[in-house]
């Protein structure tokens, strides 16, 4: 069936061949050059499972399909003429990994040049599309202002009696497992326009965007919507990467996100991303580094799982996208390491991650010193060939296992808390009480105290946004019904807890109560304090790193990061544990008053290549 394409830009296209709803699907190939600007739609569906348990005919041939491919062409094929269209399952020889290989770079071109992207979500087998849409389009013909918001929703809960029943096709719309492909995330980026399709409803995209958007304003879904915030996701993390709201500012940003999603080939956590590298130009001035990456990167379904993620971590470390690569750590090592294992510096992109620290900690500009500010301080070698030619490691990627980069450190753990398994910090007997209570209470006579209480509650929340992180973690503690200045006054003398009475102290010395009834900006989901753990270092300043890190192990910056990285020590190299958040890093250096970069910035501490396997 499948003709030899006949030049680099060529694709195929499928014309599904009218017919009533109960006839047999029949539709036939044709070969087309994009740079000509065909004229079709894309499909874009789950593949689900991969057996070809169905049928069509196609070109006069009898062809078997997977059940999802065969219910997408039945479900926008045209009673009345002709519709064509782009559908991987058939216009990919799948059988040629050399062809799959290629096609997969054009995907974004096939994208970005339809005409229209049309959306199989599936069956609507629990028979909730059309109450689902009812409600998208109602709450998304318009950006709407708290005020026409809230007198919509509570006109529509008085007529759904805000039921969980009658909010439940919302949250069927999100379970739908259309959103969960990591190939949407290019797909619908790059898509001039989007009509869903479920069961026998259709949609367009603006009324599910609007609509999820207006239900994200602050504390509209708390009061209005009987379901947690989990019912707009992961639909809202799509309309940000649309929009390029979020993630979707930076090619590597957008390859840390593509784990939340799912794929049937490893390979496709990298792969599926590509498109969005070098196809779009916005990307092109802001993200440079990343765009490089991307055209670096060529898809090769040839080549194993293993390979593809080692070279691309070699690519990006070049680029200077340590910081990038050094977050995506994921430990999952509990021996020494041994020569053919993977090496600590290389992500597992499909492996589900806990243990990143966000892109906000950035050290205080004063801080920043020369000894790592070199053109580049880093280079990679095998434990077993040694030094390899470029040529040498582009072919065989495997055999590197040795990154070389330069590190500067700055202090050594000496005391941890316990795991922290839940995003929140309730009271009492919490990780965060324990760890105050062995680590810092003791200090409470001492004129370090108050010092360190600042950095504990700032390395609690330092994914929020604000000046001030004690009247943050003070305000986030629900234990504290009244946060006027009188009511912090009492409780500093009064409160039941221990701990939450030395910060209400703490604001009160700061002098910074006043502001403490305003509201609080995150700026990173809660998940961020997901598997970390407290510590403090050897100097005494408190930090959050991930929940593999031990007792003894070290804090450095390597060349190029902003984030200190937790090293652990083995023989003559180390392994990487993860970033860190060490809130003492962000304050300008004052004299007289301690800092954890004086030793790095008097030159007591030089900075010097390290091993890392």
């Amino acid at each position: 069936m499948y003709k030899q394409l006949a030049s680099p830009t060529t694709i195929r296209v499928l014309h599904i061949h009218p017919a009533p709803e109960t006839d047999p699907l029949t539709c036939s190939l044709e070969h087309c050059d994009l740079d000509n600007d065909p004229e079709y739609e894309a499909i874009s569906y789950v593949w689900g499972n991969s057996e070809l348990t169905c049928s069509l005919i196609c070109d006069l041939n009898v062809i078997p399909v997977t059940r999802s491919l065969r219910e997408a062409l039945l479900r926008v094929r045209l009673l009345d003429r002709i519709r064509t269209v782009w559908i991987d399952g058939l216009c990919i020889n799948q059988t040629d990994n050399v062809e799959k290989s290629h096609q997969v770079q054009l995907m974004q071109r096939v994208f970005r040049n339809a005409h229209r992207v049309l959306v199989w979500l599936g069956p609507d087998q629990e028979l909730c599309a059309r109450k689902a849409f009812d409600i998208c389009i109602l709450l998304g013909q318009r950006d709407m202002d708290l005020e026409e918001l809230e007198t919509t929703l509570t006109s529509m809960n008085r007529v759904m009696h805000k039921s969980r029943e009658n909010w439940y096709p919302v949250a069927g719309l999100n379970r739908c497992p259309w959103w969960e492909r990591v190939w949407i995330i290019q797909e619908i980026a790059l898509a001039k326009d989007l009509l869903f399709f479920w069961g026998m409803e259709e949609i367009q995209w603006t009324n599910i965007d609007l609509a999820i958007r207006n239900l994200q304003k602050p504390d509209i879904i708390w009061r209005f919507v009987p379901y947690n915030p989990g019912i707009v996701e992961p639909i809202s993390r799509l309309s940000a990467i649309k929009d390029q709201r979020s993630y979707a500012t930076s090619f590597m940003g957008t390859i840390h996100m593509a784990r939340l999603f799912r794929c049937s080939d490893s390979r496709d956590r990298i792969f599926a991303i590509l498109g969005l590298g070098y196809g779009d130009d916005r990307w092109a001035a802001a993200d440079p580094a990343g765009r490089s990456l991307a055209e670096a990167t060529i898809p090769d379904y040839s080549l194993p799982v293993e390979h593809v993620y080692r070279q691309f971590a070699i690519r990006a470390l070049q680029r200077g996208l340590t910081e990038d690569i050094f977050l995506a750590i994921q430990p999952e090592w509990r021996r020494q390491w041994q020569p053919g294992d993977i090496p600590s510096w290389q992500p597992r992109w499909d492996m589900t991650f806990f243990n990143n620290i966000p892109l906000c900690h950035r050290l205080h500009e004063v801080c920043k010193f020369d000894g790592l500010a070199v053109e580049n301080a880093i280079s990679f070698t095998g434990s077993v060939s040694g030094r390899m030619s470029a040529l040498q490691w582009n072919l065989d990627p495997l055999a590197i296992d040795t990154l070389n980069v330069l590190s500067a450190p700055i202090d050594r753990i000496v005391a941890l808390s316990d795991h922290i398994w839940l995003p929140q910090f309730n009271f009492p007997e919490t990780e965060l009480i324990s760890f105050w209570e062995e680590h810092i209470r003791p200090l409470e006579a001492t004129d370090r105290y108050n010092a360190v209480m600042t950095d504990l509650c700032e390395a609690a929340t330092y994914n929020m946004a604000s000046e001030n992180h004690v009247r943050v973690f003070y305000e986030a503690h629900h234990y504290v019904a009244e946060k006027c200045p009188e009511a912090i006054a009492t409780y500093a003398k009064h409160g039941e807890h221990a701990m939450l009475r030395s910060v209400a102290q703490l604001l009160l010395d700061t002098g910074e109560i006043t502001y403490v009834q305003d509201k609080i900006p995150l700026d990173e989901k809660d998940e961020h304090n997901w598997f970390k753990r407290f510590f403090i270092t050897d100097r005494g300043y408190v930090g959050m790193g991930p929940a593999a890190a031990q007792l003894g192990e070290h804090v450095a910056l390597l060349w190029n990061t902003a984030c200190p990285i937790i090293l652990r020590r083995e023989d003559d190299f180390y392994r990487i544990v993860g970033g860190s958040y060490m809130a003492g890093l962000n304050r300008k250096k004052v004299e007289g008053i301690p800092h954890p970069l004086d030793d790095i910035l008097s030159g007591k501490s030089k900075a010097k290549m390290i091993q890392i396997r």
